[in-house]
């Protein structure tokens, strides 16, 4: 179950970060990229 929690927190943070990129905002990108990332590593 937590593979599934995880894997969906990493889906969400990884669209975030999309959105983020579009509006060139690449602090707040680079941060949602790395916590896609470490949910990843959880799952």
């Amino acid at each position: 179950m937590a593979i599934i929690l995880h894997a969906g927190n990493a889906k969400s943070c990884a669209f975030e970060a999309l959105k983020e990129v579009i509006q060139q905002n690449i602090d707040a990108f680079t941060q949602k990229i790395t916590e896609a990332k470490d949910e990843i590593k959880l799952a």
